[in-house]
């Protein structure tokens, strides 16, 4: 199961899609007593969605009067996303006692331009807490890494040399040893928006907590995660997963 996950995400890597230095970026905020609506950039071209959109392929003017424009032909053309819509009811929870919400996709493809909701009933902020903003950008040498904020936890199964900054010419300022007890859990605090070849791995760089309060760069190909879906949860990637094939 986890190397078809793996698959999944590989595919996104090769389907050809571009996105914005912008994404993410909040457009339009309105709140009233009973709502709270997001509009933020997300730009995507040339994607080839998958089956997950299946019965989720009405087209609507947009995301406010709901009104019917036509059907998005998700299986026969690539489309376009432009911007997503987070609408957060503040008075209404589901069954299961959370709370509900609506998330909108603006998207074009050759036969159709309009929004279509891929959830009805459940809220889900992928930029909550300010995940993915843009932090800092770093040079090393020739290099220039754009980096971003990012919370998850990665798993390291090897020896493991910690850097200063990106990059291998980051100075190192800690080994992780893979010792008796097998893996360990490290927390992610951020990564680079550019990838990087090594020993024919092309991956990201991130920055861990290695010990309390000390933090460090490690190199993504290096890392792994124990569970299922993208192996970085940030915003485009949890996006294009919910849009994809199933495995």
């Amino acid at each position: 199961m986890k190397k078809q996950w793996a698959s999944l995400f590989i595919i996104f890597l090769l389907s050809g899609f571009l996105y914005s230095e912008e994404v993410g970026k909040l457009l339009e905020r309105t709140e009233t007593s009973e709502k709270v609506i997001e509009v933020r950039a997300f730009e995507i071209k040339n994607f080839k969605a998958g089956d997950f959109l299946s019965g989720k392929d009405t087209v609507y003017e947009d995301y406010i009067s709901k009104k019917e424009i036509g059907k998005l032909n998700w299986h026969t053309e690539k489309i376009d996303i432009s911007k997503i819509c987070i609408v957060h009811y503040l008075s209404k929870k589901n069954k299961d006692g959370h709370d509900t919400g609506e998330f909108w996709l603006e998207v074009s493809s050759k036969s159709v331009k309009g929004w279509i909701c891929y959830y009805s009933n459940i809220y889900r902020n992928f930029f909550e807490n300010d995940n993915y903003r843009l932090l800092e950008t770093i040079e090393t040498g020739s290099k220039k890494w754009t980096v971003r904020k990012l919370d998850q936890w990665v798993s390291v199964w090897t020896n493991l040399n910690v850097r200063d900054k990106p990059g291998l010419t980051g100075n190192k300022v800690h080994l992780i040893k893979y010792g008796e007890n097998g893996f360990q859990s490290f927390r992610v605090v951020a990564i680079t928006e550019e990838t990087e070849t090594i020993d024919g791995k092309k991956d990201c760089w991130v920055k861990i907590e290695y010990k309390k309060d000390k933090y460090g760069w490690v190199f993504g190909g290096y890392v792994d995660v124990e569970r299922g879906g993208p192996k970085y949860l940030t915003p485009v990637n949890e996006i294009l997963f919910l849009l994809g094939n199933q495995p």
